[in-house]
């Protein structure tokens, strides 16, 4: 969100020569706009990406879209997005290709010494796992049918239907290995947990980085099968938000003109409320309505509303009319976000620059899910 802070008057010129430079390329937000502020766009239930004005980058064509996150190939720095097909999922680039095979499914990103980071992946292709990196293609083609979940880093066992043990993928070598594998369980023990493998002779082994050590039955009875462990939740204290509390005499209903106070804030100790027009805000009812005044009798939002409430972040306000769900930044130039959602939350703030946030709302229409800007702009076609 832009905020414009009263300056001395060359600053102001100085801020307006550099308006006219960079405005255009954050508003106009040509195909070349910078893959982070690219947005998820449902086309009636296939998902492509447009730029923050709603302006298509990438055509609707798959079935599930995320957003775009800087990761490096090598020593560069890319961005990637998880979208996801008919085959699975894929990784998407900003000029709308694929990274990997077509017609795979990306299981899992591996990390290896040997290889470039970001280049090697374990994959699906018709239900069957093979290794493949980029540029040099499979490593090991797609044939195994199975593999150890828990099969991370060091230890990534993969296994063909009619084969009695589990091959092991060294990701020093880059080499399918021979293993007496047969069969692993994930428990947990003192230390966290441990990968127990039972070999051919029966014996028992705990995979580590310095590879199997063997484990007695005795020993193992100090362990915990995962299978039987129950994770306690740890609970979200969440983290401080500033109330703003009213300072001062506080005003009445009768000297508003309204029939009830609902909730009030005061934002004078932001330095750019007053540039709003107001520096404290009043939730009230009118006639069975609610709406928003500030503390001059301004009215900031309509009384129209069947409910208004502060968010979790005092400077928004969620609004509720005839069922639906719409919501209100206090501080921006932005039109209001229309109350006309089933539901809406707050999805995430793409990084537009240094000191602009743009806000961005998961909503629900019609059962379908979509996203809204702070600008009120829809990224979706549902109807």
């Amino acid at each position: 969100m832009l905020r414009f802070l009263p300056a001395p008057l060359p600053v102001i010129a100085i801020l307006i020569a550099i308006a006219i430079v960079i405005v255009p390329s954050l508003h106009a937000q040509s195909p070349d706009a910078h893959p982070r502020v690219l947005i998820p766009y449902n086309d009636h239930g296939k998902w492509g990406y447009s730029d923050t004005l709603g302006n298509l980058q990438i055509t609707p064509q798959y079935e599930a879209a995320n957003f775009f996150y800087s990761t490096y190939i090598g020593a560069e720095e890319v961005y990637l997005s998880v979208v996801k097909n008919k085959w699975g999922q894929a990784l998407l680039k900003p000029d709308g290709k694929l990274l990997l095979p077509k017609k795979t499914h990306r299981a899992r990103n591996l990390y290896t010494g040997a290889a470039p980071r970001g280049t090697v992946y374990l994959l699906q292709k018709k239900e069957k796992y093979g290794i493949y990196q980029l540029e040099e293609g499979w490593l090991v083609k797609p044939t195994l049918d199975s593999l150890y979940p828990r099969s991370y880093n060091n230890w990534m066992l993969l296994k063909a239907s009619d084969a009695p043990t589990f091959s092991r993928f060294n990701l020093e070598t880059l080499q399918l290995e021979p293993t007496e594998i047969v069969a692993v369980r994930e428990y947990w023990g003192s230390l966290g947990t441990a990968n127990i493998a039972t070999t051919q002779d029966g014996q028992l082994h705990r995979l580590t980085k310095e590879g199997m050590i063997p484990v007695t039955a005795e020993e193992l009875t100090d362990y915990e099968d995962m299978e039987d462990v129950m994770l306690e939740e740890v609970p979200d204290d969440g983290f401080y938000e500033q109330s703003y509390h009213w300072k001062g005499e506080r005003p009445t209903a009768a000297q508003l003109g309204v029939d009830e106070i609902i909730d009030l804030k005061d934002y004078s100790s932001l330095s750019y409320a007053a540039h709003y027009g107001f520096q404290k805000a009043i939730i009230a009812k009118r006639n069975g309505k609610m709406g928003m005044l500030s503390e001059t009798r301004k009215t900031l939002i309509p009384f129209e509303y069947d409910r208004i409430q502060f968010a979790s972040s005092p400077t928004n306000v969620y609004l509720e009319k005839d069922g639906l769900v719409g919501f209100k930044i206090l501080f921006t130039h932005h039109p209001m976000i229309e109350a006309r959602y089933e539901s809406l939350s707050l999805a995430r703030y793409l990084s537009v620059s240094s000191s602009w946030r743009f806000a961005l709302f998961q909503v629900t229409v019609n059962g379908q899910q979509g996203y809204v800007g702070e600008n009120a702009v829809e990224y979706f076609k549902l109807e």
